[in-house]
């Protein structure tokens, strides 16, 4: 018998003193949600956790995202960061379209067009930097969806994507190229819901001890995608560079 059912015996019972103590008791005990944890009565508003704003960012607010030189220096830890000497320190405006050998684990090289095609992405911006001491290469990739739930479907096709890339070698190679060979460890999802990361470490196939730290978030209607290169990256700079983007996102949707 549940525990209402007993309570309707119990007020038949009993005197009217005994029912008016009874039924106060009763609505003082913490109903169950659906998972089994008790909830109060009386339940302030939720917000999520990052108190993220719920007004979409607009597409002409991207560039804005990307972390500064110096910014991104800060955060990955390291000196003099500009741009690229492959690609400078331009933004870009649209995601390389180029297939890679290993497709299926293609998302693990940051801001590629085809794995966000079908997800209804409406627009990105992208940048290549490095730094001196140590050395260290930053992609950093922010990708605009309509809207928050679309955003949280795409981190939750790359993860799976990700897990099924773990604790083997991949080739991010283009097609036709020379072969290109990383060793993925595992990967890990940092934080949950609304706070995820996404995060992965691979290392170069005789690449010396030189490896990535690949991280993706949703935040908004944003993705941020991106990877940090060099020797010994601690993963504790994926965080601390969601948070920074994140931040600017905040911001931008104000």
């Amino acid at each position: 018998m549940s525990r209402r059912s007993r309570a309707v015996v119990v007020s038949v019972a009993v005197l009217s003193a005994v029912i008016v103590l009874a039924v106060s008791a009763v609505l003082l005990i913490p109903q169950e949600d659906s998972s089994g944890s008790a909830a109060a009565t009386q339940t302030p508003p939720t917000t999520t956790p990052t108190d993220m704003p719920s007004t979409p960012v607009p597409l002409e607010a991207l560039t804005g995202l990307l972390l500064s030189p110096a910014e991104a220096g800060a955060v990955v830890g390291t000196k003099d960061m500009t741009g690229n000497p492959d690609y400078g320190d331009k933004v870009y405006e649209a995601m390389a379209d180029k297939a890679l050998v290993d497709e299926s684990c293609m998302s693990l090289s940051p801001g590629l067009e085809i794995p966000y095609r079908a997800s209804g992405f409406t627009g990105s911006r992208q940048q290549f930097l490095k730094g001196t001491d140590p050395d260290r290469k930053l992609v950093q990739t922010v990708v605009s969806f309509p809207d928050t739930r679309s955003a949280a479907a795409h981190f939750t096709v790359i993860t799976n994507r990700w897990k099924a890339c773990a604790n083997r070698s991949i080739n991010l190679a283009p097609v036709g190229g020379d072969p290109n060979h990383w060793n993925v460890a595992d990967v890990v999802v940092l934080g949950a819901g609304d706070d995820a990361i996404l995060t992965a470490s691979r290392t170069e196939e005789g690449g010396a001890g030189w490896g990535c730290r690949d991280g993706l978030a949703a935040r908004n209607n944003i993705v941020i995608d991106f990877a940090v290169c060099g020797e010994d990256v601690p993963e504790s700079v994926l965080p601390a560079f969601v948070e920074a983007v994140t931040g600017k996102i905040k911001m931008a949707a104000r």
